[in-house]
Protein backbone atom coordinates (compact mmCIF):
# COMPACT_ATOMS: atom_id res chain seq x y z
CA UNK A 1 0.00 0.00 0.00
CA UNK A 2 2.87 2.33 0.72
CA UNK A 3 5.16 1.26 -2.06
CA UNK A 4 4.36 4.35 -4.13
CA UNK A 5 4.94 6.82 -1.31
CA UNK A 6 2.34 9.44 -0.45
CA UNK A 7 1.05 9.54 -4.01
CA UNK A 8 0.55 5.77 -4.04
CA UNK A 9 -1.13 5.95 -0.64
CA UNK A 10 -3.52 8.63 -1.93
CA UNK A 11 -4.30 6.69 -5.13
CA UNK A 12 -5.00 3.46 -3.23
CA UNK A 13 -7.14 4.92 -0.44
CA UNK A 14 -8.01 8.50 -1.31
CA UNK A 15 -8.08 11.23 1.36
CA UNK A 16 -8.21 9.08 4.48
CA UNK A 17 -7.80 10.01 8.13
CA UNK A 18 -4.49 8.17 8.15
CA UNK A 19 -3.16 10.19 5.23
CA UNK A 20 -4.30 13.48 6.76
CA UNK A 21 -2.70 12.55 10.11
CA UNK A 22 0.56 11.66 8.37
CA UNK A 23 0.60 15.11 6.70
CA UNK A 24 -0.21 17.10 9.86
CA UNK A 25 3.44 17.51 10.95
CA UNK A 26 4.10 19.46 7.76
CA UNK A 27 2.13 22.33 9.36
CA UNK A 28 5.25 22.99 11.44
CA UNK A 29 6.99 24.32 8.35
CA UNK A 30 5.16 27.70 8.29
CA UNK A 31 6.21 28.32 11.91
CA UNK A 32 9.81 27.58 11.00
CA UNK A 33 9.56 29.91 7.99
CA UNK A 34 8.33 32.75 10.22
CA UNK A 35 11.37 32.29 12.45
CA UNK A 36 13.64 32.22 9.43
CA UNK A 37 12.38 35.63 8.31
CA UNK A 38 12.06 37.32 11.73
CA UNK A 39 15.00 35.98 13.76
CA UNK A 40 18.34 36.44 11.96
CA UNK A 41 20.27 34.52 14.64
CA UNK A 42 18.39 31.33 13.80
CA UNK A 43 18.61 31.64 10.02
CA UNK A 44 21.68 29.40 9.41
CA UNK A 45 20.40 26.49 11.51
CA UNK A 46 16.82 26.72 10.24
CA UNK A 47 17.92 27.13 6.64
CA UNK A 48 19.97 23.94 6.91
CA UNK A 49 17.07 22.09 8.59
CA UNK A 50 14.55 23.24 5.99
CA UNK A 51 16.90 22.31 3.14
CA UNK A 52 17.32 18.80 4.56
CA UNK A 53 13.58 18.65 5.13
CA UNK A 54 12.87 19.49 1.49
CA UNK A 55 15.03 16.57 0.36
CA UNK A 56 13.36 14.19 2.85
CA UNK A 57 9.89 15.36 1.81
CA UNK A 58 10.74 14.52 -1.80
CA UNK A 59 12.02 11.08 -0.77
CA UNK A 60 9.02 10.51 1.50
CA UNK A 61 6.66 11.38 -1.32
CA UNK A 62 8.39 8.74 -3.44
CA UNK A 63 8.94 6.03 -0.76
CA UNK A 64 7.19 6.12 2.62
CA UNK A 65 10.10 4.48 4.44
CA UNK A 66 11.67 7.99 4.49
CA UNK A 67 8.68 9.54 6.24
CA UNK A 68 10.01 8.65 9.69
CA UNK A 69 13.06 10.86 9.01
CA UNK A 70 10.71 13.67 8.00
CA UNK A 71 9.08 13.54 11.44
CA UNK A 72 12.47 13.39 13.18
CA UNK A 73 13.67 16.48 11.26
CA UNK A 74 10.44 18.30 12.05
CA UNK A 75 11.01 17.51 15.72
CA UNK A 76 14.32 19.37 15.46
CA UNK A 77 12.54 22.27 13.77
CA UNK A 78 10.03 22.29 16.62
CA UNK A 79 12.88 22.55 19.12
CA UNK A 80 14.17 25.57 17.20
CA UNK A 81 10.74 27.18 17.14
CA UNK A 82 10.42 26.68 20.89
CA UNK A 83 13.89 27.99 21.67
CA UNK A 84 13.43 31.13 19.58
CA UNK A 85 10.03 31.94 21.04
CA UNK A 86 9.98 34.43 23.95
CA UNK A 87 10.24 32.36 27.15
CA UNK A 88 11.00 29.12 25.29
CA UNK A 89 8.27 26.47 25.39
CA UNK A 90 6.40 28.39 28.08
CA UNK A 91 6.11 31.40 25.83
CA UNK A 92 5.41 29.45 22.68
CA UNK A 93 1.71 30.21 23.07
CA UNK A 94 -0.55 28.83 20.37
CA UNK A 95 2.43 27.24 18.66
CA UNK A 96 2.91 24.77 21.52
CA UNK A 97 -0.05 22.83 20.15
CA UNK A 98 1.95 22.00 17.06
CA UNK A 99 3.88 19.37 19.01
CA UNK A 100 0.80 17.13 19.03
CA UNK A 101 0.92 17.06 15.24
CA UNK A 102 4.04 14.87 15.24
CA UNK A 103 2.56 11.96 17.15
CA UNK A 104 -0.48 11.22 14.96
CA UNK A 105 1.60 11.75 11.87
CA UNK A 106 4.21 9.25 12.95
CA UNK A 107 1.62 6.73 14.14
CA UNK A 108 -0.38 7.01 10.92
CA UNK A 109 2.63 6.61 8.67
CA UNK A 110 4.23 3.79 10.68
CA UNK A 111 2.21 0.87 9.22
CA UNK A 112 2.76 2.27 5.76
CA UNK A 113 6.50 2.60 6.36
CA UNK A 114 6.65 -0.99 7.54
CA UNK A 115 4.70 -2.18 4.51
CA UNK A 116 7.11 -0.33 2.27
CA UNK A 117 10.15 -1.82 4.01
CA UNK A 118 9.72 -5.32 2.55
CA UNK A 119 13.02 -6.88 1.61
CA UNK A 120 14.12 -6.71 -1.99
CA UNK A 121 14.86 -10.12 -3.56
CA UNK A 122 18.62 -9.54 -3.40
CA UNK A 123 18.39 -8.63 0.30
CA UNK A 124 16.19 -11.63 1.08
CA UNK A 125 18.52 -14.01 -0.74
CA UNK A 126 21.46 -12.56 1.15
CA UNK A 127 19.67 -13.57 4.38
CA UNK A 128 19.11 -17.07 2.97
CA UNK A 129 22.80 -17.35 2.06
CA UNK A 130 23.82 -16.27 5.56
CA UNK A 131 21.43 -18.80 7.12
CA UNK A 132 22.73 -21.56 4.83
CA UNK A 133 26.33 -20.74 5.71
CA UNK A 134 25.64 -21.00 9.43
CA UNK A 135 23.61 -24.20 8.99
CA UNK A 136 26.34 -25.88 6.94
CA UNK A 137 28.94 -24.86 9.51
CA UNK A 138 26.81 -26.38 12.30
CA UNK A 139 26.54 -29.75 10.54
CA UNK A 140 30.16 -29.97 9.38
CA UNK A 141 33.56 -30.53 10.86
CA UNK A 142 35.86 -27.48 10.91
CA UNK A 143 37.54 -26.82 7.59
CA UNK A 144 34.79 -28.30 5.40
CA UNK A 145 35.14 -27.34 1.72
CA UNK A 146 32.18 -26.37 -0.48
CA UNK A 147 31.78 -25.79 -4.20
CA UNK A 148 29.17 -23.13 -4.97
CA UNK A 149 28.70 -20.18 -7.35
CA UNK A 150 31.22 -17.41 -6.62
CA UNK A 151 28.70 -15.00 -5.06
CA UNK A 152 27.36 -17.67 -2.70
CA UNK A 153 30.90 -18.89 -1.98
CA UNK A 154 31.74 -15.51 -0.48
CA UNK A 155 28.80 -15.78 1.95
CA UNK A 156 29.69 -19.38 2.89
CA UNK A 157 33.24 -18.32 3.66
CA UNK A 158 32.40 -15.11 5.53
CA UNK A 159 29.35 -16.20 7.55
CA UNK A 160 30.06 -19.92 7.98
CA UNK A 161 33.84 -20.09 8.04
CA UNK A 162 33.77 -22.74 5.31
CA UNK A 163 36.56 -23.14 2.80
CA UNK A 164 35.36 -22.66 -0.77
CA UNK A 165 36.59 -23.48 -4.25
CA UNK A 166 35.14 -20.67 -6.36
CA UNK A 167 35.65 -17.60 -4.19
CA UNK A 168 34.95 -14.34 -6.08
CA UNK A 169 38.13 -12.64 -4.93
CA UNK A 170 40.98 -11.57 -7.21
CA UNK A 171 43.78 -14.07 -7.47
CA UNK A 172 41.54 -17.16 -7.35
CA UNK A 173 41.90 -18.00 -11.02
CA UNK A 174 42.88 -21.59 -10.15
CA UNK A 175 39.76 -22.09 -8.03
CA UNK A 176 37.46 -20.71 -10.73
CA UNK A 177 39.18 -22.88 -13.32
CA UNK A 178 38.64 -25.94 -11.13
CA UNK A 179 34.96 -25.03 -10.67
CA UNK A 180 34.57 -24.69 -14.44
CA UNK A 181 36.27 -28.04 -14.99
CA UNK A 182 34.04 -29.81 -12.45
CA UNK A 183 30.84 -28.18 -13.68
CA UNK A 184 31.62 -28.74 -17.35
CA UNK A 185 32.94 -32.28 -17.49
CA UNK A 186 30.70 -35.13 -18.63
CA UNK A 187 32.76 -37.73 -16.73
CA UNK A 188 31.32 -38.47 -13.29
CA UNK A 189 34.43 -40.50 -12.45
CA UNK A 190 36.63 -37.49 -13.18
CA UNK A 191 34.47 -35.30 -10.94
CA UNK A 192 34.68 -37.86 -8.14
CA UNK A 193 38.47 -37.96 -8.45
CA UNK A 194 38.65 -34.15 -8.31
CA UNK A 195 36.38 -34.04 -5.25
CA UNK A 196 38.48 -36.64 -3.46
CA UNK A 197 41.76 -34.98 -4.37
CA UNK A 198 40.61 -31.54 -3.20
CA UNK A 199 38.63 -32.79 -0.18
CA UNK A 200 35.40 -31.13 -1.34
CA UNK A 201 32.51 -32.10 0.94
CA UNK A 202 29.55 -30.13 -0.46
CA UNK A 203 28.26 -28.76 -3.72
CA UNK A 204 25.53 -26.10 -3.44
CA UNK A 205 23.30 -25.04 -6.35
CA UNK A 206 20.83 -22.16 -5.81
CA UNK A 207 17.97 -21.73 -8.26
CA UNK A 208 18.63 -17.99 -8.55
CA UNK A 209 22.32 -18.21 -9.51
CA UNK A 210 23.37 -19.97 -12.72
CA UNK A 211 27.08 -19.14 -12.46
CA UNK A 212 28.12 -22.80 -12.35
CA UNK A 213 25.99 -23.50 -15.42
CA UNK A 214 27.68 -20.65 -17.27
CA UNK A 215 31.10 -21.92 -16.20
CA UNK A 216 30.10 -25.35 -17.52
CA UNK A 217 29.05 -23.89 -20.89
CA UNK A 218 32.33 -22.03 -21.15
CA UNK A 219 34.49 -25.10 -20.52
CA UNK A 220 32.47 -28.06 -21.83
CA UNK A 221 32.49 -29.67 -25.26
CA UNK A 222 28.93 -30.93 -24.67
CA UNK A 223 27.29 -28.64 -22.09
CA UNK A 224 24.03 -30.60 -22.21
CA UNK A 225 25.87 -33.59 -20.69
CA UNK A 226 27.86 -31.63 -18.14
CA UNK A 227 27.96 -32.43 -14.44
CA UNK A 228 26.13 -29.20 -13.59
CA UNK A 229 23.25 -30.18 -15.89
CA UNK A 230 23.06 -33.66 -14.32
CA UNK A 231 22.57 -32.10 -10.90
CA UNK A 232 19.99 -29.63 -12.21
CA UNK A 233 18.10 -32.65 -13.62
CA UNK A 234 18.30 -34.47 -10.28
CA UNK A 235 20.59 -37.22 -11.57
CA UNK A 236 23.34 -37.18 -8.94
CA UNK A 237 25.94 -39.96 -8.88
CA UNK A 238 25.77 -42.56 -6.10
CA UNK A 239 28.57 -40.83 -4.15
CA UNK A 240 26.51 -37.65 -3.76
CA UNK A 241 23.61 -37.47 -1.35
CA UNK A 242 21.07 -34.61 -1.35
CA UNK A 243 20.80 -32.91 2.04
CA UNK A 244 17.49 -31.25 2.91
CA UNK A 245 17.97 -27.60 3.83
CA UNK A 246 14.97 -25.71 5.22
CA UNK A 247 14.82 -22.32 3.50
CA UNK A 248 13.71 -19.47 5.78
CA UNK A 249 10.15 -18.37 5.00
CA UNK A 250 10.57 -14.96 3.34
CA UNK A 251 7.79 -13.33 1.27
CA UNK A 252 8.73 -13.15 -2.40
CA UNK A 253 11.06 -16.18 -2.38
CA UNK A 254 8.39 -18.88 -2.50
CA UNK A 255 9.61 -20.13 -5.87
CA UNK A 256 13.28 -20.19 -4.92
CA UNK A 257 15.04 -23.44 -4.09
CA UNK A 258 18.50 -24.43 -3.02
CA UNK A 259 20.03 -27.88 -3.57
CA UNK A 260 22.81 -29.12 -1.27
CA UNK A 261 24.68 -32.33 -2.09
CA UNK A 262 27.09 -34.01 0.32
CA UNK A 263 29.93 -36.29 -0.70
CA UNK A 264 29.44 -39.75 0.85
CA UNK A 265 30.71 -43.27 0.32
CA UNK A 266 29.17 -44.82 -2.81
CA UNK A 267 25.62 -45.91 -1.97
CA UNK A 268 23.75 -48.95 -3.16
CA UNK A 269 21.16 -48.05 -5.76
CA UNK A 270 18.23 -48.85 -3.47
CA UNK A 271 19.65 -46.67 -0.68
CA UNK A 272 20.48 -43.80 -3.05
CA UNK A 273 16.99 -43.79 -4.56
CA UNK A 274 15.32 -44.12 -1.15
CA UNK A 275 17.23 -41.13 0.19
CA UNK A 276 16.36 -39.15 -2.94
CA UNK A 277 12.65 -39.93 -2.52
CA UNK A 278 12.73 -38.88 1.14
CA UNK A 279 14.61 -35.71 0.22
CA UNK A 280 11.84 -34.77 -2.21
CA UNK A 281 9.23 -35.47 0.48
CA UNK A 282 11.03 -33.28 3.01
CA UNK A 283 11.45 -30.42 0.55
CA UNK A 284 7.85 -30.60 -0.70
CA UNK A 285 8.54 -31.85 -4.25
CA UNK A 286 5.88 -34.52 -4.10
CA UNK A 287 5.61 -35.16 -7.84
CA UNK A 288 9.33 -35.94 -8.02
CA UNK A 289 9.00 -38.06 -4.88
CA UNK A 290 6.22 -40.08 -6.54
CA UNK A 291 8.36 -40.67 -9.64
CA UNK A 292 11.24 -41.99 -7.53
CA UNK A 293 8.80 -44.07 -5.48
CA UNK A 294 7.56 -45.73 -8.68
CA UNK A 295 11.15 -46.55 -9.64
CA UNK A 296 11.75 -48.08 -6.22
CA UNK A 297 8.63 -50.24 -6.56
CA UNK A 298 9.68 -51.49 -9.97
CA UNK A 299 13.33 -52.22 -9.15
CA UNK A 300 13.44 -52.88 -5.38
CA UNK A 301 9.96 -53.97 -4.34
CA UNK A 302 11.19 -56.39 -1.64
CA UNK A 303 13.85 -54.09 -0.16
CA UNK A 304 12.94 -52.91 3.37
CA UNK A 305 14.63 -49.54 2.96
CA UNK A 306 12.82 -48.96 -0.32
CA UNK A 307 9.50 -49.83 1.30
CA UNK A 308 10.16 -47.23 4.02
CA UNK A 309 10.73 -44.56 1.38
CA UNK A 310 7.67 -45.61 -0.60
CA UNK A 311 5.57 -45.45 2.57
CA UNK A 312 6.81 -41.93 3.29
CA UNK A 313 5.89 -40.85 -0.22
CA UNK A 314 2.41 -42.36 0.16
CA UNK A 315 1.92 -40.65 3.53
CA UNK A 316 2.99 -37.29 2.15
CA UNK A 317 0.69 -37.60 -0.84
CA UNK A 318 -2.24 -38.97 1.15
CA UNK A 319 -2.34 -42.17 -0.91
CA UNK A 320 -4.09 -44.49 1.55
CA UNK A 321 -4.50 -47.35 -0.94
CA UNK A 322 -0.81 -47.38 -1.76
CA UNK A 323 0.03 -47.26 1.95
CA UNK A 324 -2.37 -50.14 2.63
CA UNK A 325 -0.46 -52.19 0.07
CA UNK A 326 3.01 -51.31 1.43
CA UNK A 327 2.55 -51.76 5.19
CA UNK A 328 1.52 -55.46 5.08
CA UNK A 329 4.81 -56.04 3.25
CA UNK A 330 6.95 -53.77 5.46
CA UNK A 331 5.83 -55.08 8.87
CA UNK A 332 6.74 -58.74 8.16
CA UNK A 333 10.07 -57.55 6.74
CA UNK A 334 10.84 -55.90 10.07
CA UNK A 335 9.68 -58.97 12.00
CA UNK A 336 11.86 -61.24 9.85
CA UNK A 337 14.95 -59.16 10.60
CA UNK A 338 15.35 -57.73 7.11
CA UNK A 339 15.87 -54.33 8.70
CA UNK A 340 19.10 -55.32 10.50
CA UNK A 341 21.37 -53.86 7.83
CA UNK A 342 19.50 -50.57 7.51
CA UNK A 343 21.68 -47.47 7.93
CA UNK A 344 20.94 -45.49 11.10
CA UNK A 345 19.11 -42.67 9.32
CA UNK A 346 16.91 -45.22 7.52
CA UNK A 347 15.81 -46.50 10.95
CA UNK A 348 14.91 -42.96 11.96
CA UNK A 349 12.65 -42.77 8.92
CA UNK A 350 11.23 -46.21 9.78
CA UNK A 351 10.30 -44.97 13.26
CA UNK A 352 8.44 -42.03 11.72
CA UNK A 353 6.54 -44.27 9.27
CA UNK A 354 5.53 -46.69 12.03
CA UNK A 355 4.34 -43.85 14.26
CA UNK A 356 2.35 -42.21 11.48
CA UNK A 357 0.65 -45.52 10.67
CA UNK A 358 -0.33 -46.07 14.36
CA UNK A 359 2.15 -48.88 15.09
CA UNK A 360 3.28 -47.40 18.39
CA UNK A 361 5.12 -50.35 19.93
CA UNK A 362 7.55 -50.99 17.05
CA UNK A 363 7.89 -47.23 16.54
CA UNK A 364 8.98 -46.81 20.15
CA UNK A 365 11.52 -49.63 19.74
CA UNK A 366 13.01 -47.93 16.69
CA UNK A 367 13.18 -44.56 18.50
CA UNK A 368 14.95 -46.16 21.45
CA UNK A 369 17.45 -47.79 19.09
CA UNK A 370 18.07 -44.52 17.23
CA UNK A 371 18.70 -42.50 20.38
CA UNK A 372 20.90 -45.21 21.89
CA UNK A 373 23.06 -45.48 18.76
CA UNK A 374 23.07 -41.77 17.91
CA UNK A 375 26.23 -39.75 17.56
CA UNK A 376 27.01 -36.32 16.15
CA UNK A 377 27.68 -37.58 12.62
CA UNK A 378 24.47 -39.60 12.48
CA UNK A 379 22.41 -36.68 13.73
CA UNK A 380 23.89 -34.52 10.98
CA UNK A 381 22.79 -37.09 8.40
CA UNK A 382 19.11 -36.25 9.00
CA UNK A 383 17.28 -33.40 7.35
CA UNK A 384 15.70 -30.78 9.64
CA UNK A 385 12.13 -32.11 9.28
CA UNK A 386 13.14 -35.73 9.85
CA UNK A 387 15.26 -34.81 12.86
CA UNK A 388 12.43 -32.72 14.30
CA UNK A 389 9.96 -35.59 13.90
CA UNK A 390 12.38 -38.04 15.54
CA UNK A 391 12.84 -35.72 18.53
CA UNK A 392 9.08 -35.19 18.73
CA UNK A 393 8.55 -38.96 18.88
CA UNK A 394 11.26 -39.26 21.53
CA UNK A 395 9.45 -36.70 23.67
CA UNK A 396 6.09 -38.42 23.11
CA UNK A 397 7.54 -41.82 24.07
CA UNK A 398 9.55 -40.28 26.96
CA UNK A 399 12.81 -41.54 25.48
CA UNK A 400 15.97 -39.48 25.73
CA UNK A 401 19.60 -39.55 24.66
CA UNK A 402 22.05 -41.23 27.00
CA UNK A 403 24.35 -38.24 26.54
CA UNK A 404 22.64 -34.84 27.17
CA UNK A 405 25.22 -33.18 24.91
CA UNK A 406 23.78 -35.07 21.94
CA UNK A 407 20.36 -33.57 22.55
CA UNK A 408 21.90 -30.10 22.55
CA UNK A 409 23.69 -30.89 19.27
CA UNK A 410 20.45 -32.19 17.75
CA UNK A 411 18.56 -29.04 18.72
CA UNK A 412 21.34 -26.85 17.28
CA UNK A 413 20.81 -28.48 13.87
CA UNK A 414 17.16 -27.39 13.75
CA UNK A 415 15.69 -24.05 12.63
CA UNK A 416 14.75 -21.76 15.49
CA UNK A 417 11.01 -22.32 15.05
CA UNK A 418 11.50 -26.10 15.42
CA UNK A 419 13.65 -25.59 18.49
CA UNK A 420 10.99 -23.41 20.08
CA UNK A 421 8.30 -26.05 19.57
CA UNK A 422 10.44 -28.77 21.16
CA UNK A 423 11.33 -26.61 24.16
CA UNK A 424 7.75 -25.75 25.10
Amino acid sequence: MGRGGLIGWFRSGGVSLGLVAALLPVLLIPAAWVLLTRHPAWRPALAFALGSLAVLLALGTWQLRWWGLVDVTLLGVLAGVAAAAPGGFAGLGWRSGLVVLLLPGLVAAWPQVNADAALAPAEARALVERDLAQWLAARSEPGAIALAPPALSGALCYYGGLRVVASPYPGNEDGLALAARIAGTASVDEVQALFQRRGIQYIVIPSWDDALDRLAQAGAEKPERSFAVLLRQWLPPRWLRPVAYQLPVIPGLERDSLAVFEVVEPQENAVALSRLAEYFVETGRLDLAAAVGDSLEQAFAADAGAMIARAQVALARGETRTLARIMPELLPAIADGRDEDLPWERRANLAIVLAQTKHSAPARAQVEFCLTEADAERLRSLGPVTLYRLLTLARAFRVDFSDPALRAQALALLPEEFQAQLQR
